[in-house]
């Protein structure tokens, strides 16, 4: 039906949808499948121009490879489609090396083994995602034929040789520094590793399928790189170089107007950044472009940070984390992005005892005047400085996630639940996980309350308390145990 109303369209006295103005070529542009909109494109240069609008290309969905770089560059070099792209998701998990058949057959054995596994007693780390972290796991293992061993492994070779030749040559980074700057219209930028948010995306997987494993970045994979932190500089080393040139751009009299007014556009136009379950050796990546950093990412809206602990020696990394976020590197860079409507901040530790970061070093007194979202996540704060920081944006604040959260003084969390119910009429508010008190000590300590998540078995306490924090009808404080 489609096709012949294409024909129809193209076949009229003088064809007529070329005299049609935009407006109405649009409108009926909406009503075509994708390959009647390409069919379309290729009869003359304005419907080629109209019809970019409604091709699906406003995401790059990136992965560690080649073909996924070098598409990246050719988007970015091309004159319309650069126009299109809004976001950027960048799936940085790379192959873990294995240097024999041995380790790599035991290592699928090892995999499958994990993935049909019971989901563990404690998810509370895993936050209210948790029930889909592990949507994704296998319910039983994998029978492979010999054939198909032997294909796995040469394949698992090739694809692990190409990522060591991707890190020797730098091409991640000099691609991804060198495209960023070519989207004017980049507002979201997404950076995942080790998939513990959302599960591997259908793209990673079938990408690494014959390899017979899905890529997970882990400590010294290539060269002890922690984790994310290479990935991490690419991206920022765009951002910054898209706002470094709009500067120049703008600074220079005898500069090309139309590539200012893109790179300028480009660097005024970042809304989210999202980076999830990275190294905390990012913060220490940062502080060399810390202050070129801070002025691109001023007009953020929308930020998210989850910082992952390494799990070998768990309660020294969260000394070394700690050390590094007294010296104002992370607060610096919330605090820079003056107009943050939507806040996430939280640490990925072993054991969910464990607050590396304190609240007065990530935000102190600071007050954002739109903030309508906030998510903390394994933080240990005072009372006062809590209910403090809910306080000076209660005008604006909407919405409220606290999760394995830890009060210094030993005081209860019964109270401080009753100031957060009478401080405001929430929208949505919920404190769970596990909650603790006290000052932290190297053997952790006993959590006086486990209220649960919404993935776990105990979500029922969850609507109790969420019920409660919002003031419904018939809510009461939930029983704290």
């Amino acid at each position: 039906m489609e096709s012949s109303i294409v024909s129809w369209l193209l076949t009229t006295v003088e064809s007529s949808i070329y005299r049609l103005p935009v407006e109405l070529v649009r409108h009926i542009f909406d009503y075509l499948p994708v390959q009647d909109l390409k069919s379309l494109r290729l009869t003359c240069t304005k419907l080629a121009c109209i019809g970019l609008e409604f091709l699906s290309l406003s995401e790059v969905h990136l992965i560690y490879t080649r073909d996924s770089f070098t598409r990246l560059r050719q988007i970015s070099l091309h004159p319309f489609f650069s126009r299109l792209v809004k976001s950027v998701y960048y799936e940085g998990d790379r192959l873990c090396y294995l240097r024999s058949w041995d380790a790599w057959r035991s290592y699928i054995t090892h995999v499958e083994d994990t993935l049909i596994a019971s989901k563990p007693k404690d998810s509370v780390n895993h936050g209210s995602q948790s029930k889909n972290v592990f949507e994704w796991r296998a319910d039983r293992k994998v029978s492979y034929t010999d054939q198909q061993l032997k294909d796995g492994w040469k394949i698992y070779q090739a694809c692990y040789s190409e990522q060591k030749c991707i890190e020797d040559s730098q091409l991640d980074v000099r691609e991804l520094a060198c495209a960023i700057p070519r989207f004017p219209r980049l507002q979201k930028i997404r950076l995942s590793i080790d998939h513990k948010i959302s599960g591997p995306s259908d793209y990673l997987k079938q990408s690494f399928a014959k390899t017979l494993i899905i890529p997970k970045e882990q400590f010294a994979i290539f060269r002890n790189e922690h984790p994310g932190v290479r990935q991490y500089i690419s991206l920022m080393m765009g951002v910054i170089y898209s706002d470094e040139m709009a500067t120049q751009q703008s600074d220079s009299s005898t500069t090309d107007l139309r590539a200012a007014s893109r790179i300028t556009e480009r660097s005024a136009n970042l809304r989210v950044l999202h980076l999830d379950a990275i190294s905390w050796h990012i913060l220490e990546a940062t502080n060399p472009f810390v202050c070129s950093l801070y002025r691109a990412i001023y007009t953020l809206r929308d930020l998210k940070i989850v910082v992952k602990l390494e799990p070998e020696t768990p309660y020294t990394e969260a000394e070394k984390c700690r050390s590094i976020l007294e010296k104002g590197i992370l607060y610096g860079l919330l605090t820079s992005a003056t107009d943050l409507e939507s806040l996430h901040i939280g640490f990925n530790t072993l054991y969910s005892d464990q607050q590396p970061a304190g609240l007065a070093n990530i935000i102190g007194r600071h007050r954002w005047g739109f903030l309508r979202e906030v998510t903390l996540v394994q933080i240990q704060t005072t009372e006062d400085e809590l209910i403090s920081f809910l306080k000076r944006h209660k005008t604006t604040l909407k919405v409220i996630l606290i999760k394995n959260m830890r009060l210094q003084e030993k005081v209860s969390w019964t109270r401080v639940l009753r100031k957060i119910r009478r401080m405001a009429r929430w929208d949505s508010a919920l404190v769970c996980g596990k909650l603790y008190y006290g000052r932290q000590t190297m053997g952790g300590g006993a959590f006086q309350y486990d209220i649960g998540t919404e993935g776990s078995r105990d979500k029922n306490q969850c609507v109790v308390m969420r019920d409660y924090l919002t003031r419904k009808s018939s809510a009461y404080l939930p029983k704290l145990y």
